[in-house]
């Protein structure tokens, strides 16, 4: 095959046909002056609940669907956000503020009780601009009463929702006053136990323990590849990457299945148990047994929530924001690039084109020119 030859041909029959299309955005709506921003939306993994709105974070940028007019619509630095790259949501409901922690440090509290429009936002930068830590990243936010648990390079930091500012930082607790990487965490009526890379770390939530002291914190369970951990009562659940769900209770571990998977979020949920992981969603059912949801539209699930009406949503990598609120499952998110990792944008035919892809020469060619004008 003359590859000189059928190259051009095959650009000119894919311009053609992505023309034909609806895929690309109109330019004309942007008022003079402003800007407008076309992230991706719909690669999600991490989501929050709200009194009538569900926010999605995928992984670089975030958004809203409001149940009121059943719209999404996007948040960004140019309404008031301070960054871009997203770990973790958390909402709270006392204080209507949505916890919005990056993965480089930085934290964002959205209060969103005024409404569209009028969210008031306040940063946090204390972790981000900590000169004396080398690693700052942000994996995971828990929320137990009026606190927020962010598990981070070098522990837990512990943040006061009603003052808006650092409680405490949980850093040298490993078994010998060692740091520790803290993945996840989660919390009983007594306890903390965190997800670390030494495995699972407790301790008492009780006001007369210093948590700050590392001889106060008992490992669990040892292991290098625990990185999710949740509850439910009194009993935890924790998954062990390409190895295992366990339920642990009464200091003894028991296996529940789910075999060579990683693991990628447990949520007690509406008074149910849920795990997202490699081999799809599923909840643990009441007798202890673990029940896949399949639906067509439920591809890569990262994280899941019931609601209150007991519809379920789950943060998709490949579907957005998914959900059965409907009736039948659904993907939503807003319009927008189809990867994050845009390497050309031109002007053609009166319309934006965005060449997402690799970086290789021969993927320039051909991956981007197949994944150009590809906008969800």
């Amino acid at each position: 095959m003359n590859y000189k030859k059928s190259f051009p041909i095959f650009f000119s029959l894919l311009i053609s046909f992505l023309l034909a299309t609806n895929s690309l955005f109109a330019q004309n709506d942007i008022p003079v002056g402003t800007w407008r921003t076309h992230l991706t939306y719909f690669d999600a993994h991490s989501l929050a609940l709200a009194d009538n709105r569900v926010y999605c974070a995928s992984q670089n940028a975030l958004f809203y669907f409001d149940k009121d007019t059943q719209e999404t619509q996007t948040l960004s630095t140019i309404e008031g956000l301070s960054d871009t790259k997203i770990a973790s949501l958390a909402y709270h409901e006392a204080t209507k503020t949505l916890v919005i922690a990056y993965k480089n440090g930085n934290i964002d509290l959205l209060n969103d009780a005024q409404g569209k429009g009028n969210e008031q936002i306040t940063n946090i930068r204390s972790i981000l601009n900590a000169n004396q830590l080398t690693n700052k990243s942000i994996y995971h936010v828990n929320l137990d009463g009026d606190f927020a648990y962010l598990s981070t390079d070098f522990g837990i930091v512990v943040l006061d929702l009603n003052t808006q500012r650092i409680k405490e930082t949980y850093s040298n607790i490993g078994e010998s006053g060692t740091q520790l990487k803290v993945y996840s965490s989660t919390t009983t009526s007594q306890n903390i136990v965190l997800a670390t890379e030494i495995g699972l770390r407790s301790a008492s939530l009780s006001n007369t323990v210093n948590r700050l002291d590392f001889t106060n914190w008992t490992t669990l369970v040892s292991s290098s590849n625990v990185k999710t951990v949740g509850s439910q009562g009194e009993t935890i659940y924790f998954g062990t990457d390409q190895e295992q769900f366990y339920s642990y209770s009464n200091g003894q571990k028991n296996p529940l299945g789910l075999s060579e998977t990683d693991f990628y979020s447990i949520t007690n949920s509406n008074a149910k148990l849920l795990i997202c992981s490699e081999l799809g969603l599923f909840e643990l059912n009441s007798i202890g047994n673990l029940e896949i949801i399949f639906d067509d539209k439920i591809h890569k699930p990262q994280q899941a929530f019931y609601d209150a009406s007991s519809k379920l949503w789950i943060a998709d990598l490949e579907g957005g924001l998914t959900t059965n609120s409907q009736g039948s499952f659904e993907n939503m998110y807003p319009s927008g690039t189809f990867s994050s990792t845009a390497v050309d944008v031109n002007f053609f035919d009166n319309q934006t084109v965005v060449v997402s892809g690799g970086s290789d020469a021969k993927q320039v060619k051909v991956l981007q020119l197949i994944n150009a004008f590809r906008f969800r």
